[in-house]
């Protein structure tokens, strides 16, 4: 294992460098594809006609936006990766989390524009980013400490977000299953039910048997809920862009998902080692 040192202290680094190489490059391909992708869905969101409905435009433009944002910040996040800052490491691996759920609802869709084998050319750099990580980094120097009171608070909103998104997910496949009509953007459906939201219940389960790994996926896991509530609590304030009025009770819920999410994975991140700071 590398190490270097580090205010007098000798610090750990994450991975390899051969990995940490191959990691670097995944990265700069993401980044420079989803720029690619979203600046086109910013400046021309006609796009994602007729695939898209015309009422989830707003969201389609948030989602280019939020992404685009992301793409940037993941390169900052390999400048910090590089000087073995592992708050990084997390922080690129939520937004990381984030772009691989919104290119795989653009590739599940089936949005064939000019950009569809892009979308999925990224759904699939950053899965296979996100596998090597896990397999490649070193947990020991990725670890969190939160005081057990924010742990099991944190695991509570884990819970709370599954319980809610299945409710009200259920209110929209239920109707549809009885008049065999699926709805607008069912893809989330897959990918909620069947991944992420398995995947909370999985990370607070880990949280409340005190297992290491729980509290090093929970600022991953928060990132990528926060990353996708501002998008759609943004979507939510672009509506009257395309003619559509601003769904009011819509926004106190994502600004929980988008706010209260990130302020729980800044608090989880400076649960870190004082050494990263």
């Amino acid at each position: 294992m590398q190490s270097t040192k580090v205010l007098g202290t000798e610090k750990q680094s994450v991975m390899g460098t051969t990995h940490l190489r191959a990691l670097t490059w995944l990265t700069l391909l993401v980044s420079v594809l989803t720029v690619i992708v979203s600046i086109a869905g910013i400046s021309r969101p006609d796009i994602y006609l007729p695939f898209t409905p015309q009422q989830m435009l707003p969201g389609a433009m948030s989602q280019d936006l939020v992404s685009l944002l992301s793409a940037i910040a993941i390169l900052i996040c390999l400048w910090f990766m590089r000087r073995r800052s592992q708050r990084a490491w997390l922080i690129w691996a939520g937004l990381n989390a984030y772009l691989f759920y919104a290119y795989a609802l653009y590739s599940f869709e089936r949005l064939y524009n000019p950009f569809y084998l892009l979308y999925l050319a990224i759904t699939g750099l950053t899965l296979y980013s996100l596998l090597f990580f896990f397999i490649w980094a070193d947990e020991s120097q990725l670890a969190v400490h939160m005081s057990r009171p924010l742990a099991v608070g944190v695991a509570v909103y884990l819970l709370l977000l599954v319980v809610m998104f299945v409710a009200v997910w259920m209110s929209l496949i239920l109707p549809g299953i009885r008049t065999q009509t699926p709805p607008d953007g069912a893809s989330i459906f897959v990918l909620d039910l069947t991944f992420f939201l398995p995947l909370l219940v999985l990370v607070a389960t880990l949280i409340f048997r005190q297992v290491p790994i729980g509290e090093m996926l929970t600022p991953i896991v928060l990132i990528k809920v926060a990353a996708l509530g501002c998008s759609v609590l943004l979507g939510v304030f672009l509506s009257p862009l395309f003619g559509l009025p601003i769904d009011v009770p819509s926004i106190g819920i994502y600004t929980m998902l988008g706010v209260v999410s990130a302020v729980l994975a800044a608090v989880s991140l400076l649960s870190m080692p004082k050494a990263d700071a």
